[in-house]
């Protein structure tokens, strides 16, 4: 059966009130994918297909609350707002944020670190990089999307394989945002994002 069977669509329209014009507006949302049994959890992007991914880590989806088979949850970027080129800014970055109690990994909670975070940033403005964990002094190149290789094969940047030797990241709950932009949107003006939520499982990822 297709993913696009048990698809959901939403549609969010956000409308300027404020009475200036806001130049750099990112869209994003937040999202904690609690899929089967609980724990563990991996986020993954797949950027041709303008998608956030959460999957669980190991094959073997445990009761009561697992699927057996391995579950996937993703977060496709349907439509967006036109950017400074007038074409749909797409799906323009992929953060995601560890369940821990302090750093700049954490979700933000300020509005410099909710800025930083919707352009593809950590929290404290650090730029994402390929390779680990995507914070501090990695050697991979800058990026704004949180491991964007394929976790079945073990190719590129993925939790499956984050250093290119095939080291697996550590375990714990994990929360991803995607979002787009930044954007123009003047007084009383409105920009509209479409996104659709799918569910999958499958013998892999």
């Amino acid at each position: 059966e297709s993913p696009l069977a048990s698809a959901t669509a939403y549609r969010v329209t956000l409308t300027n009130r404020s009475g200036v014009m806001l130049d750099s507006l990112h869209l994003g949302l937040l999202v904690q994918h609690e899929i089967g049994s609980a724990g563990a959890s991996y986020v993954a992007t797949d950027t041709t297909r303008q998608m956030a991914i959460g999957y669980k880590p190991d094959n073997d989806d445990e009761p009561p609350y697992g699927y057996r088979i391995p579950p996937a949850f993703g977060l496709v970027v349907a439509d967006s707002p036109a950017g400074a080129d007038e074409a749909p800014v797409g799906m323009s970055a992929m953060r995601y944020f560890l369940n821990t109690t302090s750093g700049p990994m954490l979700d933000p909670s300020t509005p410099e670190g909710a800025f930083h975070t919707l352009a593809g940033r950590w929290a404290d403005g650090t730029p994402m990089r390929q390779g680990g964990n995507g914070y501090g002094a990695q050697a991979g190149a800058v990026t704004t999307y949180a491991f964007a290789g394929d976790p079945v094969t073990g190719a590129f940047w993925s939790e499956r394989n984050n250093d290119g030797s095939g080291s697996t990241s550590g375990p714990g709950q994990r929360r991803l945002i995607p979002s787009s932009g930044p954007v123009t949107l003047a007084p009383d003006a409105s920009a509209s994002w479409t996104l659709a939520v799918l569910f999958a499982q499958g013998d892999d990822y």
